[in-house]
């Protein structure tokens, strides 16, 4: 049977794709927003559809959000969908399950796999990330999607996967929120509680109970308020509670081939007790929007550009005054969000300094209805263009409107990115993979050293 995997949190299926990518095959993925599962079915029908089925859905169907585009761009979007028939086997084994996961049994997933418990190899998925980024409330744990990671809890509990895969945003080791622990004085014991959105911090060290451990009474509460990071201990925790060991560490993408800073973290576990690691860096210059959009004629703007002269622009985006709103094409990209990937623009001739000092709104005392928009010439980052940036095959096929299709991009993750991390588990002691899968692998994160720093977060 090989490898196998089921997804939580699917989204638009960039882990889904890296961990496919690492050797593992997909035999289920859970999403609820209803664009990010058509997305997810359309790609593993498109896989398997004849050339003339699909001419006839995307006449049909396909081209429906594109019906205000000039017929030339539209048969671009059809070209480059079209080049995904019968070329990839990315979620062809998947039972995609649209479902919020709070309603979806382990035993519907169960039988989705027809794998038996204990025998999954790795379940993955990324919670939503809102109540952890740097662009929500930051309410960590206490705010009800912050504890939609028990829901991954409760189905590694029910399956007992081998692996697990955990990918949040870097918020979550920022994230201020109180934690406690029982410690024993006299073996050293220790250990977080259950997870209680209710539960009221016990007082700095009172007596915690007997030690199950060693029986001792020399057990008192160490309580850490609002610790930055507190809701990565409650996370790791109740996954350790229910028999995982886990460790967890912050990556970035431009580490691994993506052409874009993105700074992520990743919570992983063994059923079996080892020690698991992250993915070593690759070497080499990271890669840039230059070589990645316009290495060769980009149709979906103008050509030829000056580097020296065109820039990446975020489109009406304010920011305080020492955050830059343009960046240099010979760069890697900065984060693709979900909010800002649809505002993303290539400017040719460059922004100028008046429209600048609109969006970064602290400059000299400025804000941006001080003064009047600025005219630049611009076109957008196309849907390709976002998929390249996130290392997504050009061809994935995305659902609903254009600003449904750039948040499935912003929230995903890179699918190259999730294949270092999740190849990293498959070479993980005891794990098999066939040649093929391990050639992938080191081809994909083949470097022993970095010289970029890196920051484990367990050890």
């Amino acid at each position: 049977m090989g490898l196998t995997a089921v997804s939580l949190f699917s989204g638009a299926g960039g882990l889904d794709i890296g961990v496919e990518q690492a050797g593992f095959s997909v035999r289920c993925s859970v999403e609820i927003n209803r664009y990010a599962a058509e997305t997810l079915r359309l790609n593993k029908w498109i896989a398997s559809a004849s050339a003339a089925d699909f001419d006839s859905w995307f006449e049909s169907v396909g081209s429906k959000p594109y019906k205000a585009w000039a017929p030339d761009a539209v048969n671009r979007v059809r070209d480059r969908i079209r080049a995904g028939v019968g070329a990839h086997l990315h979620l062809g084994c998947s039972d995609i399950i649209q479902d919020d996961i709070r309603t979806v049994s382990s035993g519907r997933i169960a039988e989705a796999t027809g794998v038996k418990r204990g025998s999954l190899d790795l379940l993955f998925g990324g919670p939503p990330c809102q109540s952890f980024s740097r662009a929500g409330q930051r309410a960590g744990v206490d705010d009800e999607r912050g504890q939609l990671f028990l829901e991954f809890v409760r189905i590694a509990t029910d399956l007992k996967p081998r692996l697990i895969l955990l990918e949040n945003v870097k918020g979550l080791v920022q994230t201020k929120a109180t934690s406690w622990r029982s410690e024993c004085g006299k073996c050293g014991w220790s250990e977080v509680p259950p997870f209680d959105a209710d539960a009221t911090p016990p007082t700095h060290g009172a007596t915690s109970g007997p030690c199950p451990a060693c029986d001792s009474k020399s057990t008192r509460w160490a309580v850490s308020l609002q610790k930055p990071g507190g809701s990565l201990d409650w996370i790791q925790s109740a996954f350790e509670r229910v028999g995982y060991r886990t460790s967890a560490f912050l990556l970035n993408a431009i580490d691994f081939g993506v052409p874009q800073r993105r700074e992520r973290v990743f919570v992983v576990g063994s059923r079996d007790g080892e020690v698991l690691h992250g993915p070593a860096p690759q070497q080499g210059t990271p890669a840039t929007v230059w070589d990645t959009l316009f290495s060769e004629e980009n149709p979906d703007h103008e050509w030829p550009l000056d580097p020296d002269v065109a820039r990446l622009w975020v489109k009406n985006v304010v920011r305080p005054h020492d955050e830059p709103v343009t960046w240099d094409l010979r760069q890697p990209a900065p984060t693709v969000g979900a909010h800002q990937g649809a505002k993303f623009a290539i400017a040719p001739y460059g922004v100028p300094e008046a429209q600048l000092q609109r969006q970064q709104w602290h400059l000299k005392g400025r804000r941006q209805g001080d003064t009047a928009p600025v005219p630049v010439e611009h076109s957008y980052l196309s849907d390709r263009d976002l998929l390249m940036l996130q290392t997504f095959p050009s061809y994935w096929c995305l659902s609903g409107t254009r600003m449904e299709r750039a948040f499935q991009i912003g929230n995903a993750v890179p699918p190259k990115l999730g294949a270092c991390v999740a190849g990293a588990l498959a070479t993980a002691s005891g794990v098999p993979l066939t040649a093929k899968h391990s050639e992938l692998y080191r081809r994909l994160s083949s470097a022993t050293e970095s010289p970029r720093e890196q920051m484990n977060l367990f050890e």
